[in-house]
């Protein structure tokens, strides 16, 4: 599959059918918010984001049911409209009459069962909306190891909150995951469906990333569902996936996340190359944090590719990094980094790599 339009419309229509019927999940004249992946300004060949193309096709299908449909979104750089111009989202928002909206924090929204944090900031206007509907990009993620319905759905929580969750999870991939859930948990969209028609591989979800023709859509209703069958198709342990492993551990009681496939299965269509994984609990965990900076991959900056934009020194959540002008670079204080990767990211030239620990034992 490629980004036809009319292919990928017909493709999401069946899927519709395949379960249950579109009515099932919309109704007439419902108010529909779009949540795309809208990381940074990116073009879509580099599958940083949503395609313009993808979500198109999901606007023109749901329309036959509605016509009060919003997209909304808080990147992790610049604003949602920069983006959108960039990525040519800008251009099928207008050409389809829909409503962009740019997430501010101004409602608390509380969840009782929490894992880690109770309460979330976000934009009120995402509980004036009678459905929401996620369009994750299929992506590695060097923290998570992959970006997918549950981890997508970060992007309602505005601007710099991101980095204080960053910062509250501190070394802890399992305890950032928590907040992942928490947030899924608190504002659960309606319906999810996936971009995996082009993905990413390798140190995603940013420009280091490895674009990869999958030519894959995948719907459901349920988001942990979705994100666990997804590994399925690239050969990954479904559980590598901190989020699933969150998922399964304290919400479902250690059982399997239970999914049935309707459509065509495809397979395993290709070994996905995957980012980095070091488990920081238990006693590996205490010596992980003793010896941090030889157990831990970590970010190096590369002088001769950075443009001293300084994005990534705006968005550490810890004020690790410095920028030293353009003969020395960025500095990082690795006491202080907690290894959550924002700076790899972000950055918008791939002046920032992966290093693997040097006691590479310690890292399992």
């Amino acid at each position: 599959m490629s980004y036809n339009l009319e292919e990928i419309k017909k493709t999401i229509k069946i899927g519709f059918e395949e379960l249950g019927g579109i009515d099932k999940f919309i109704k007439k004249d419902e108010k529909i918010l779009l949540k795309p992946n809208s990381l940074q300004p990116s073009k879509p060949e580099t599958a940083i984001v949503t395609h313009p193309v993808f979500i198109k096709a999901v606007i023109q299908v749901l329309k036959e049911k509605t016509d009060k449909i919003y997209i909304g979104e808080s990147p992790g750089v610049g604003s949602f409209a920069t983006g959108a111009a960039i990525s040519g989202l800008k251009k099928v928002i207008e050409e389809e009459n829909i409503k962009l909206i740019e997430f501010v924090p101004n409602i608390e929204i509380e969840i009782k069962d929490k894992l880690v944090f109770g309460k979330f900031m976000i934009d009120k206007r995402l509980l004036e909306m009678d459905k929401i509907i996620n369009l994750p990009k299929l992506k590695t993620h060097v923290l998570m190891q992959m970006s997918l319905c549950v981890k997508n759905m970060y992007g309602i929580i505005p601007g710099l909150k991101k980095l204080e969750y960053h910062a509250r999870a501190d070394h802890d991939r399992i305890q950032f995951a928590k907040i992942l859930v928490d947030i899924f948990r608190a504002i659960p969209p309606h319906f999810n469906i996936v971009d995996g028609i082009l993905a990413m591989e390798g140190e995603g979800p940013g420009t280091s990333g490895i674009p990869v023709n999958l030519g894959l859509i995948i719907m459901g209703e349920n988001g942990f569902a979705v994100d666990r069958v997804i590994p399925e198709f690239i050969d990954v342990d479904p559980y590598r996936i901190y989020t699933n492993r969150v998922y399964k551990e304290y919400i479902n009681k250690n059982k399997d996340i239970e999914y049935k496939i309707l459509g065509e299965n495809p397979g395993v269509l290709k070994r996905f190359v995957m980012p980095p994984d070091e488990e920081r609990r238990g006693l590996f965990g205490y010596l992980i944090r003793l010896l941090r900076n030889w157990t831990l991959s970590k970010p190096i900056f590369i002088k001769e590719k950075c443009t001293g934009c300084q994005v990534c020194v705006k968005h550490c959540p810890v004020t690790a990094l410095l920028y030293k002008g353009k003969d020395i670079g960025i500095i990082c204080d690795y006491n202080k980094c907690i290894r959550c990767f924002c700076c790899h990211e972000l950055c918008p030239e791939k002046a920032i790599s992966i290093k693997k620990p040097f006691l590479k034992i310690f890292s399992k």
